[in-house]
């Protein structure tokens, strides 16, 4: 969802965040779209992908 521009400048408004009773859903979606886009030859990417998976393990044990 793209944020609206107020009519006459060029400030956005802040988007809101949809509502959800699971958090966990959300960051399934979350750690789906990182391992869509992470690079396996950029080693940032390669971290922030063991970061998260050590959390989702965490999360489901």
């Amino acid at each position: 969802m793209r944020p609206k521009r107020y009519p006459y400048s060029n400030q956005k408004e802040p988007a809101k965040p949809a509502p959800s009773d699971n958090p966990l859903k959300i960051f399934d979606k979350f750690l789906a779209s990182v391992l869509l886009v992470a690079k396996p030859n950029n080693p940032d990417h390669v971290r922030l992908v063991n970061d998260l998976m050590q959390t989702y393990s965490k999360l489901y044990p």
